[in-house]
């Protein structure tokens, strides 16, 4: 496969070459969190956090880069929210069965008979005052394709999605509706925003951190909704809900997006067969990727358009290899814990693997969100958590019924019936490469129509994440030109065969 420019469009793809800094540490923020470029502050955090410790870029210590990184986290999140500090809890109606700016899990009863999607509560949200925010009546300003100011409503709901065993969870959303105009082909179409790896905390879930000021979200949704998208941003299950959020869970997150669709559809009663469209970059880019490729027989009466699906971690095996010992290694701790919640016959091969440290260290990221997990294990190894000190991965291999579980949540053995984009980085330091584009061969070898990108950014502080978050910072304005050309009827055109 080659790069190809995307049929109908004349941007030229961004961002392929850039000199290295280590202020564009800051960078990672996009991969962890799903959301446009950082402002520049953030990336003068990390250049100030080095200078500070007295270090060149070559010769921090764990302890320095950490901090670096959770300083540009910190930053970027703030900037990202537009500064903006209200509490979601004191802001919305009582009518969603409890005050969602709490670490309380979403208490909304499911009626019998209830569908997956179905709406269970609905309610209208502010957004804080700040710099390019509205002031009341939930709208918020950006920048539109225009260069006018982006303009909306937003709510804040829970609907019904379906767990693995079949039984319906309450998953929490935010919602918005664009005041700028739908000036492309037939009726307005909806994205629903899948994100990146936040947590496993409840409070790390969109829904809750919704206007506050470590939110980053919102940006991420303003970015569409300039386009004249309607956007839901979606939770998960068991984040913001009840039980354990069950981590990159193949068909738990691909259900949950699906069912996000319906229910943003059902909100403002559009037809069912209105024009979706799926968006989501990392764990955000495995659960639109799986959610595509499960809609002919979950959701078949959805009209899903187009999908972008950035990074997609397809395969569990490779992507937990990789991702060990890097910053974001916390990560392979919320995987192991949504493995144990639906695979409760993995506990005793756990038990005996684990040492006392690394038990300790899966509960305690149980109730983190990214940033607590930086701080807790960024830049270490698996090594430390096992009994023999052999990676986690090692042992993995090792265990029939632990390779069923990473066999069972292989995304690529489904034809997706609409285009798909997937965009990823050469030298990507958390999600393999070559599992993504082996993702695309898998869906281009059952026939379907896929649009494969690979960015070129040299290797750059490997393990810091860098790579991973600069190709979608790149990959912004290519992912809204496919989908523009995907919702006009023009051909994407396909790398199939390339």
């Amino acid at each position: 496969m080659t790069n190809k420019t995307v049929r109908g469009t004349n941007r030229p793809f961004p961002g392929r070459a850039r000199p290295f800094s280590i202020a564009v540490a800051a960078g990672l923020v996009a991969g962890l969190i799903c959301v446009p470029t950082p402002p520049a502050t953030a990336q003068q955090v990390v250049a100030d956090e080095i200078a500070g410790a007295g270090a060149g870029a070559g010769s921090v210590d764990r302890a320095d880069v950490v901090d670096a990184g959770s300083a540009a986290l910190d930053a970027s999140n703030a900037g990202s929210a537009a500064a903006g500090s209200g509490d979601m809890g004191s802001s919305i109606s009582g009518s969603l069965g409890g005050d969602l700016g709490t670490d309380d899990p979403l208490d909304v009863p499911i009626p019998a008979g209830t569908g997956p999607g179905s709406i269970l509560a609905i309610a209208p949200v502010d957004f804080p005052e700040g710099p390019g925010m509205g002031s009341s009546g939930g709208s918020a300003e950006g920048a539109s394709e225009s260069d006018g100011p982006v303009t909306g409503d937003a709510r804040l709901l829970a609907f019904a999605s379906t767990m693995e065993d079949g039984t319906l969870a309450p998953v929490g959303a935010v919602l918005y509706e664009p005041h700028e105009p739908w000036t492309g082909e037939g009726e307005r179409p909806t994205v629903v925003v899948a994100p990146g790896t936040v947590g496993q905390a409840d409070r790390c879930a969109p829904s809750r951190t919704f206007a506050q000021e470590d939110d980053a979200h919102v940006g991420q949704a303003r970015t569409l909704m300039g386009q004249g998208y309607r956007v839901i941003v979606t939770d998960y299950i068991g984040l913001g809900g009840p039980g354990i959020h069950t981590y990159a869970n193949r068909i738990e997150q691909g259900r949950t997006v699906l069912d996000a669709a319906r229910a943003a559809l059902a909100a403002d009663g559009l037809a069912g067969d209105s024009p979706v469209g799926l968006w989501g970059y990392s764990q955000g880019g495995g659960a639109v990727a799986s959610a595509a490729e499960m809609a002919p027989t979950y959701a078949p009466g959805l009209n899903i358009r187009a999908t972008f699906a950035g990074a997609p971690p397809a395969d569990l095996a490779q992507v937990l290899t990789q991702i060990d010992g890097s910053l974001i290694m916390g990560a392979i701790g919320y995987a192991v814990n949504g493995f144990l919640a639906r695979n409760p016959d993995l506990a005793p091969l756990m038990t005996r693997v684990l040492s006392p440290r690394g038990a300790e260290t899966l509960a305690g990221l149980a109730d983190d969100c990214i940033m607590d997990s930086v701080d807790r294990t960024g830049l270490r190894s698996t090594t430390g958590w096992t009994s023999d000190g052999r990676p986690l991965t090692e042992h993995f291999a090792e265990h029939p019924e632990i390779v069923e579980v990473l066999d069972n949540n292989l995304i690529g053995t489904m034809k997706p019936e609409h285009p798909v984009l997937v965009i990823s980085g050469s030298n990507d330091d958390v999600i393999p490469a070559a599992q993504a584009e082996q993702l695309a061969r898998d869906w281009c070898d059952l026939g379907a129509e896929v649009v494969y990108r690979a960015d070129n950014i040299p290797p750059l502080a490997p393990g810091m994440a860098i790579n991973h978050s600069l190709p979608m910072m790149a990959a912004n304005d290519a992912a809204l030109d496919f989908m523009a050309a995907a919702f006009a009827g023009e051909s994407t055109g396909s790398t199939c065969g390339n």
